[in-house]
């Protein structure tokens, strides 16, 4: 009889750990992966602001136009990133062509963001009065926009 309660409480132990083991690894699976985490927040967002399928699918259209304005933005700037870091390796620092890599930056940033800002706009337009005013609302939350618009870094 004793034989048995051992056995019994020995394959509930293993059991409970290989349920424990398999949590934990879906847990960091799922907490560390970038097109879960932006799906629960876009997700969270749509809850939030009661949006209907259109609007929810305006969102998803955004954020597919937003990240590819970014991923555009971030290759035209590489040049501007090397000559930095180039710029840095020097024994003296250049102020001048630090200046100017810096103008370059601005220069090439721009009409990636009037774009990023152009197509928020028009996802603002299929909002209704009040979710626009509580997306607004919360986009005063710092990084928030970041984060909203499916860019978590930084």
């Amino acid at each position: 009889m004793g034989g048995r309660l051992v056995w019994a409480l020995l394959a509930a132990s293993l059991a409970l750990n290989i349920c424990f083991i398999v949590g934990v690894l879906y847990y960091r699976s799922a907490a560390t992966d970038p097109t879960a985490m932006a799906e629960r927040r876009l997700q969270a967002v749509a809850e939030v602001l009661a949006l209907d399928d259109r609007q929810l699918a305006a969102l998803r259209a955004l954020r597919q136009q937003v990240s590819g304005e970014q991923q555009a933005m971030r290759s035209d700037l590489e040049p501007v990133r090397a000559g930095f870091l180039e710029a840095l390796a020097q024994t003296e620092l250049d102020e001048a062509a630090l200046v100017e890599l810096l103008e370059q930056r601005g220069e090439l940033r721009r009409p990636h963001l009037l774009a990023i800002a152009g197509s928020l706009h028009g996802f603002l337009r299929e909002l209704t009065p009040e979710q626009r005013a509580k997306l607004l609302g919360m986009a005063e939350e710092r990084g928030f926009l970041r984060r909203f618009l499916g860019n978590p870094e930084r």
